[in-house]
């Protein structure tokens, strides 16, 4: 009997982490350093999601970088906080909207 927690108990966790920073993200740290905070829970659940065949922690970051291109193709190369002005309601808008492109990947190739 494995007394370890398990990926899925782990990935629940994580989950709920980062659903309790989107929530209120001004209780976790300036903007910049939830924004950051939410990229290494990111990284860590690829890791617990793809296990073996995780190769690369800049996975994230170069989705990142790409889907702020994307929301904010005229501000490139800013953190999120500066693309919004420090708005705290669209931050945790923006950054959900990322977090949840981020899981259902993950998801669908842990499936």
């Amino acid at each position: 009997m494995s007394r370890g927690i398990s990926n899925a108990k782990l990935v629940e966790y994580l989950d709920s982490v980062l659903d309790s920073m989107l929530e209120i993200p001004s209780c976790w740290g300036a903007l910049g350093c939830v924004e950051l905070q939410v990229m290494r829970i990111l990284e860590v659940r690829l890791l617990v999601t793809q296990g073996r065949s995780f190769e690369n922690t800049n996975t994230v970051m170069s989705m990142y970088r790409e889907f702020l291109k994307d929301e904010f193709p005229k501000i490139q190369g800013r953190g999120l906080s500066v693309c919004v002005d420090d708005d705290v309601v669209e931050f945790a808008y923006v950054l959900k909207k990322f977090c949840d492109h981020v899981r259902e990947e993950q998801d669908d190739v842990e499936n």
